[in-house]
C-alpha cells in the first residue's frame, strides 16, 4: 500500500513589499526533534516550477507524521493558497528511525529568505513489508 503522508510547512509571508524579490526557489530545513533549533540538513533548492500551486490549505496535522513524502508551502504568488512538491527522495534519506521537525525558505535570486518555526514531529520508520505469499501449498 502507497501511503502519500504530507509534511505541512508554512512559510508566513504577511506581505511581499514590491521592492522585494519573488521566490523561485524553497529549501526545505530539517531538524532533529530533540535540537529543534540546530539545523540538520537541508535539501537543495527546489525550483518552484515543479511545485504544483494554487492549491486550497490543509489543516495542519494533529499527530506526528510516519514517512512523509510531500512538503507544502505557502504559495507565494496567491496569498491563502499553497504549492506542494514531492520530497520523497530526500525524506527517504534521512535516518530511520528517527524523529524530526521542518522548517522552510524561499529562495529569490541566491537570497533566503527568514525561516519559518519548525513544523510538529514526523518520523522516519522501516517500512516493513509482509512476507511473499507461498507459492506452494499442499494438503496431505
Amino acid at each position: 500500500m502507497t501511503r502519500s503522508i504530507l509534511v505541512l510547512v508554512f512559510v508566513a509571508l504577511a506581505s511581499i513589499a514590491s521592492a522585494q524579490a519573488t521566490p523561485d526557489a524553497v529549501r526545505l530545513r530539517v531538524y532533529l526533534a530533540a535540537t529543534p533549533t540546530v539545523a540538520f540538513r537541508d535539501s537543495l533548492n527546489v525550483p518552484l516550477t515543479l511545485a504544483t500551486c494554487d492549491l486550497p490549505p490543509l489543516a495542519p496535522a494533529t499527530q506526528s507524521i510516519a514517512n512523509p513524502t510531500l512538503m507544502r508551502v505557502n504559495d507565494p504568488a496567491r496569498p491563502l493558497r499553497e504549492c506542494q512538491i514531492n520530497m520523497a527522495t530526500f525524506f527517504t534519506a534521512l535516518p530511520s528511525p528517527g524523529d524530526y521537525r521542518a522548517s522552510a525558505v524561499f529562495v529569490a535570486a541566491g537570497v533566503d529568505s527568514p525561516s519559518f518555526a519548525s513544523t510538529d514531529s514526523f518520523s522516519r520508520a522501516p517500512v516493513v513489508l509482509p512476507p511473499a505469499a507461498p507459492t506452494v501449498v499442499r494438503v496431505l
